[in-house]
């Protein structure tokens, strides 16, 4: 995991004032969130992130009340390689239709 308290005086970039910390946990096999409460009452916001390469998920935190959820990409990525599939495709079209059109050479 990785501690969002790293050395900045006070708080870290991830802990404004007057908010809990939170601790990410990455490459885990599904989302979940949960607070942890300390001996002292100190609150951590726990958050397991999918591994991306299977879920095709991001972690949105709001860091003014830190709730979190999980956003599917997998249909923005299987759009993107759709199109780049098509273009691909057109340019192989493209350049078969410039082959045709040059004279042949003996």
């Amino acid at each position: 995991g990785i501690n969002a308290e790293y050395g900045v005086r006070g708080r870290g970039p991830l802990h404004p004032p007057g908010l809990s910390p939170l601790y990410f946990l990455g490459n885990q096999k599904k989302f979940a969130a949960k607070m942890s409460v300390g001996d002292q009452g100190q609150k951590t916001l726990i958050v397991c992130v999918p591994k991306f390469f299977e879920s095709h998920e991001v972690v949105l935190v709001n860091l003014k009340d830190l709730s979190c959820f999980p956003v599917s990409v997998a249909t923005l990525i299987g759009e993107t390689s759709s199109k780049m599939e098509r273009e691909r495709k057109e340019e192989e079209d493209s350049s078969d239709d410039m082959e045709e059109e040059l004279p042949h050479v003996n």
